[in-house]
């Protein structure tokens, strides 16, 4: 990595939102139905009002900090690695680590079974209003439910090897990957922004490109900046 010439992603996404908004400026010059230009009063003004906005609001950014609290518990507990450990037979669990596994298995099973029941058992606590499981409670906490699921079984492996004693070491294992992977919310408020600029100017709209197409591009770009950051970190 070290050898290699690269632009660096936030680079990139600065210069794509430079690009929108040099285009704007030429759309709007050349009366290009329905496209705003954000080098006009009205786009600066939108720039400065909402570029903080968007981004704090902006539902990847959420999703990030809700995994990477149950994850980093999952992968600074120890757990991550004695599970790869024990499925690709490389270096051996002592008794303590096979216990500690064990034992975290039985607490996310059991976690799991709560869940299921409180979804398909006799009260259906979790489900909508209409007795289903779409909009449904669990269904719009799922990523929450996951990373606390993530997280509790990695603070019964980390307690159980004795990885953690205090309270402050869960915390730790909570913040692990939001410091290890830093940068990528760096990158992901130029992501924000260029595609945010997108929006405003629409020059999408004009251009025919649908809405649909515009999401999928944003989760992409979102989901491979991480292995980007991921690989960057790892290797340099």
């Amino acid at each position: 990595m070290k050898n290699k010439s690269y632009v660096h992603p936030a680079t990139f996404f600065f210069l794509l939102s430079l690009g929108v908004v040099i285009c704007s400026w030429v759309g709007s010059s050349f009366g290009w139905l329905g496209v705003q230009n954000l080098l006009s009063a009205d786009g600066v003004r939108w720039i400065l009002r909402y570029a903080e906005d968007n981004y704090m609001q902006s539902p990847a950014l959420s999703v990030v900090c809700i995994l990477f609290f149950g994850c980093g518990l999952f992968v600074h507990s120890g757990l991550a690695d004695a599970f790869r450990r024990l499925v690709s037979r490389g270096r051996k669990l002592s008794r303590k680590q096979k216990r500690a596994l064990a034992l975290s298995g039985l607490v996310f099973g059991s976690y799991g079974c709560i869940w299921a029941f409180g979804a398909w058992g006799a009260w259906g606590i979790v489900r909508s209003v209409t007795g289903t499981l779409e909009s449904s409670p669990i269904a719009d906490g799922l990523l929450c439910i996951l990373s606390f699921g993530l997280g509790i079984t990695g603070i019964v492996y980390g307690f159980a090897v004795d990885n953690y004693r205090k309270d402050k070491d869960v915390f730790r294992g909570m913040a692990y990957l939001l410091a290890l992977f830093a940068e990528y919310f760096v990158c992901l408020f130029f992501v924000v922004q260029f595609f945010s600029a997108l929006e405003y100017s629409r020059l999408l709209t004009y251009w025919g490109i649908s809405d649909e197409v515009t999401n999928t591009l944003y989760v992409l770009s979102c989901i491979s900046l991480f292995f980007f950051i991921k690989r960057y970190t790892l290797l340099r």
